[in-house]
């Protein structure tokens, strides 16, 4: 009777807080993260929903997005019919700094050209793709220009990016907004910021656990052939 031994050692790249014991479970929290505001500065929205983006939304997303992550890339793009690049895509920045530089930011009059911003995200997020890319889109949902060309840009930053978007309108078109979002559920009006935190969240984490399992690999050690006669 011939009797096989195999002992096989699983390797893990260390994660935040792994342990493996008899209930082996992994906790993962989110690391990094590369994200971009492209902001709808039109008039359209209203001027008292832009004030309150400015003072209120994005400095909420700010201190939630710095507390849940180690470190994340912030690009800030604001545009009407033309784009006024805030911020690049940059690790090291002041939180309070970004947040002054976000509440000095105007109105205009001018109609928004959503296809040039489109266009301009899909640069911003060229070869990152180590880590969740989110483009978090504050607009009113007002599309009078090509919307069939807006859609091709739209999909073609998806290829980048997770698109989110907060509707800081009235017209409430969610049907449009749900067609331009990476997923219908990923349109958000901008009193539902909880909501908006906890998909995000859950997004960190899934791309945390899958960053695990691609590191995971397993190595045979030893192989023992005994033969034993019965």
């Amino acid at each position: 009777m011939k009797i096989f031994n195999l002992i096989i050692l699983a390797s893990f790249t260390k994660a935040t807080d792994f342990t493996l014991d008899a209930n082996a479970h992994v906790r993962c929290f989110p690391q990094s993260a590369n994200v971009l505001f492209l902001i709808d500065s039109s008039t359209s929205s209203g001027a008292n929903n832009f004030v309150d983006l400015i003072n209120r939304v994005i400095p909420f997303i700010l201190d939630e997005f710095n507390e849940s992550l180690s470190k994340f890339l912030l690009s800030v793009v604001s545009y009407t019919q033309k784009l006024t690049e805030i911020m690049p895509l940059h690790e090291s920045f002041d939180i309070d700094l970004v947040k002054a530089k976000i509440t000095i930011l105007q109105q205009d009059n001018q109609i928004p050209n959503h296809i040039l911003a489109l266009k301009k995200s899909a640069t911003v997020f060229t070869d990152l793709v180590d880590v969740p890319n989110f483009c978090l889109w504050f607009t009113d949902g007002d599309f009078i220009e090509n919307f069939k060309e807006t859609i091709n840009q739209a999909d073609r930053l998806k290829s980048f990016c997770q698109i989110f978007i907060i509707n800081i309108g009235s017209n409430n078109n969610n049907m449009k907004l749900m067609r331009l979002a990476s997923a219908p559920n990923f349109v958000f009006d901008s009193s539902k910021l909880d909501e908006f935190l906890q998909k995000t969240r859950r997004i960190f984490i899934s791309a945390c656990q899958q960053s695990i399992h691609r590191k995971f690999s397993t190595k045979l050690i030893r192989f023992k052939h005994d033969t034993q006669e019965f």
